[in-house]
């Protein structure tokens, strides 16, 4: 999920810059008589083949670089890496999320960025704060990010005019009261939809964006848990939740069941009018194939403050030696670092399905 659209003069402008900033990069150690050198690349399983093409484009700026890609599957990453981490069979590059960077950078398996290669630091200013926040630790940056997004209120605009509304709602009373108007009238038996399985990788992200849309925190400047306290935001949510879908019956009852492509398609299809997803779906749904496409709008998050929360999933960073049986050589760091550059500066500034992200369902 890196995205955000991007255009044709603009692709073209990156990729040339990119072959002119990388020539030099990826020169290191690929003179005559230099070493071939083999790296390990773990990413989770979307888009593999756009990965095998950015690859194959960095190995022709370094023929003395062999890059291996192992891929897993979203839902078994954190398990497998863990695993290959402990065991000695860790990459020199991978994929990793801001929700693991405190567990690995504990644990020794990951490499802050900048004290290997220093020049990485003159990129913070082309990415957002909370994207560069996502991969900082006690002032250490420690990925680079190929992804970022926010949690977005999306709706039917069509739907909601046709149930009598001039503009979305604002509150999760006034979406209640929509909703409520849409399954009387007969339009819409499910109005709302949320993407609510345990396993669905954006489900933590959509349920803290509607905790800060009322205004409230998970936890205080302390790290003290505050959602546990009775009437907090987060408790507030969870009954609004409750309530839509046991009592007035509006939030379609498979949502614990359903991860954002069942959400998508349901929205699509016009059997669901409201729902908080990552904003890159706004642009399938609109062009998309899909009966209601051309009639989503994006919102402010319904609640007192409107605020909501950054999807930061996706980073590489470079794996330490202490997670590889075998030492980590001088080449081998040089041209980790020449890949983190690559794949950073071949996804800059851009959002799009074409390239890997983290994915919401299995493949």
């Amino acid at each position: 999920m890196r995205r955000q659209i991007l255009r044709g003069q603009g692709v073209l402008g990156v990729v040339a810059l990119l072959l002119a900033a990388l020539a030099a990069t990826a020169a290191l150690g690929a003179g005559a008589g230099a070493k071939k050198t083999s790296l390990t690349f773990d990413v989770w399983s979307y888009s593999i083949p756009t990965i095998q093409d950015n690859i194959k484009k960095f190995q022709q700026l370094d023929p003395n670089a062999s890059v291996s890609l192992r891929d897993t599957s979203w839902f078994d990453y954190h398990d497998v890496m863990a695993t290959r981490f402990s065991g000695g069979n860790a990459p020199d590059i991978a994929y990793s999320s801001d929700h693991w960077l405190r567990e690995w950078v504990a644990a020794g398996w990951i490499v802050p960025l900048d004290e290997h290669f220093p020049n990485f630091k003159a990129y913070e200013k082309e990415w957002a704060p909370y994207a560069l926040e996502g991969m900082t630790l006690d002032g250490k940056l420690y990925g680079l990010p190929y992804y970022a997004d926010l949690v977005t209120f999306i709706y039917n605009d069509r739907l909601v005019r046709a149930a009598g509304f001039k503009q979305p709602p604002k509150t999760w009373a006034e979406v209640a009261k929509q909703a409520l108007a849409m399954k009387q009238k007969g339009l819409v038996k499910y109005p709302i939809n949320i993407p609510l399985k345990k396993d669905d990788p954006w489900l933590i992200e959509i349920f803290y964006s509607m905790v800060y849309g009322q205004g409230g925190h998970m936890f205080d400047q302390d790290d003290n848990p505050v959602f546990n306290k009775p009437g907090s935001p987060a408790q507030t949510i969870l009954q609004w939740l409750h309530d839509a879908m046991r009592t007035s019956k509006i939030f379609n009852p498979a949502a614990p069941e359903s991860a954002e492509p069942d959400i998508v398609k349901t929205m699509g299809a016009g059997n669901s009018v409201f729902t908080v997803l990552a904003k890159y779906n706004l642009a399938e749904l609109n062009l998309g194939q899909h009966k209601e496409r051309g009639h989503f709008r994006m919102a402010l998050m319904p609640g007192s403050s409107c605020n909501t929360s950054a999807a930061r999933p996706a980073t590489s960073t470079a794996s330490s030696s202490a997670g590889r049986s075998r030492r980590g050589s001088a080449s081998r760091t040089s041209r980790s670092t020449a890949i983190l550059r690559w794949r950073s500066r071949s996804t800059s500034g851009a959002t799009s399905t074409s390239s890997g992200a983290r994915p919401s369902s299995p493949t």
